[in-house]
Parts: structure tokens; sequence; C-alpha cells
């Protein structure tokens, strides 16, 4: 336990010894990490695998610049969640990545008072990248905290219960509608959060957030963290520092990387079994 502490310290605290760019590629996978913590609670701990996280993260983004006083109104982003959640489990995968196709379409066509479409909106509110990537730090530590402590306590175990089996869960008094409602609106909550720091980071909000990259990172980051809540930090840096080191060569290559991590883990996840 003591060496994934120190690891996501090293990871958190010596990129700003190293300037303003190493901050930001920094700040970039904090945030990334923050949506995969929410990613993996849903999947993991809920049961429910979305591909569509990139929904409450483009909008808490793009509210957040028009007006930061609304933000609050992206965590209704739950709501969909649970609506999309009717289509089955096996299902919500297929659903959520339509939608958050949809709303990436959409996206491109919001215009308010001559501004938006294809270029966005500016964020009214400015902050020092510095403080930004503090307070991102700062809240990467409490998201991965709260939701360890959440997973542990009797409504995480009622939540696994759901999972595991939701009539079985029924038998024993448990409402899985209303357990699953909950877990959504954690999930949500992270992610807004994150949107909102993509927002303070890039001072700007475009359609890129609702695009595929967002949509699918938090399963690739978790995929290529092996599943392992603390290590999605790790997985973040790895997965932003190859795209940024490898974007100017090779156009869209955040996808090839999608691509690369998921053959590995086939390859892995087959050698075990035949172990």
């Amino acid at each position: 336990m003591a060496y994934k502490a120190v690891l996501i310290a090293l990871l958190l605290f010596i990129p700003p010894l190293f300037g303003y760019f190493a901050t930001f590629i920094a700040l970039i996978a904090v945030l990334l990490a923050i949506l995969t913590v929410s990613w993996h609670f849903m999947e993991k701990e809920a049961g429910w695998a979305s591909l569509g996280h990139s929904i409450p993260f483009g909008i808490s983004a793009y509210i957040f610049a028009l007006n930061p006083s609304l933000v609050i109104l992206s965590t209704l982003c739950s709501f969909l969640f649970l609506a999309l959640s009717l289509t089955s489990r096996a299902l919500f995968p297929f659903a959520t990545f339509i939608t958050s196709i949809a709303f990436w379409q959409i996206s491109h066509y919001l215009i308010l008072d001559g501004k938006g479409g294809e270029e966005g909106f500016s964020v009214l509110v400015s902050i020092p990248l510095e403080i930004v990537y503090a307070i991102a730090a700062l809240l990467f530590m409490f998201s991965l905290f709260f939701v360890e402590l959440l997973s542990r306590s009797s409504m995480g175990l009622q939540i696994n219960a759901t999972r595991d089996d939701e009539i079985a869960s029924k038998s024993i008094g448990i409402n899985p509608i209303h357990l699953r409602a909950f877990s959504f609106a954690v999930s949500t909550i992270l992610a807004v959060i994150s949107g909102i720091l993509y927002a303070l980071t890039f001072g700007h909000v475009s359609p890129e957030v609702f695009s595929p990259f967002y949509a699918l990172f938090p399963f690739i980051a978790s995929t290529l963290a092996l599943n392992k809540r603390w290590a999605c930090i790790v997985s973040s840096y790895v997965i932003v520092a190859l795209s940024h080191a490898f974007s100017a060569m090779i156009p869209e290559v955040h996808y090839v990387i999608y691509a690369t991590v998921l053959m590995l883990f086939a390859v892995v996840r087959k050698n075990a079994e035949n172990l």
C-alpha cells in the first residue's frame, strides 16, 4: 500500500518542478484520471460500463464556460444515464456511446450571440495554471479516497449486491433502482468536476469535449491500469504523455494508442486464461 501512495505522490508533486509545459501535461492527465475514477466506480462497483462519460464531462465544461453559476445543472446527466440503463446492462455501453456521439454532433450547432459552433466558447473564469493544477491534484486525491471509502461502506456493499444479482438483492429489501441512481449520481459528479477542470485548464470549450477520445478514454485508461483504481493516474499519464509526444508525427495518435492497449489486453488475458 505504501508504494502506491509514494507513486501517486511523485506523479502529482514532481511535474510542477519541471516548468509550465510539464505542469500543463500533468494537469490534463490528472483531470482525466478523475474522469477515469468516475467511470471505474460506475463499472466496477455498480456494474454499468459507460462509453458516454464525455456527456457529463462535456456538458459541465460547456455550462462552466457559458455561466459558471449554473454548472450544478450538469449533475442532471445522472438521470440521462438512469434512463439509458433501461435498455439493459448489456446494451448500456452502446446506448451511452451513441448518445455521446449525438451530443458531439449537436454541439457543433450550438451558437449563442454569434459565438460557439465548431469554434466553441471562451471560459469566463481565468485562474493561473499552477493553482488549477494544485486544485486538480487535491480533487484527484479526494475522489480516490472518497470512492475507496464508499466502496467499503454498507452502501457500497449494497451497490455490489445489486451489481451481482438485482433479483436476489430485492429479496433482502434492497431497492436496486435507488442504488443505481445513487451510483450514477456519484459517478456523474466526479465527471462534472473533471469537466470543470478541463474548462479551467484550456480556457476554451469546443465540441471536442464530446468526441470519442474523451468518451473512450476512461475505459482505455482503466483497462491499461488493469482495472486498479489507484493506477488510473498512472495510465492517464501514459496515454496523455504518449499522445502529446507523437501527435506531431501521427495525426489522431490517441486512437492508435487505444487500439494498442486493447490488443495487448486481449493477449495478456488470453495468456492468463491458458496458465
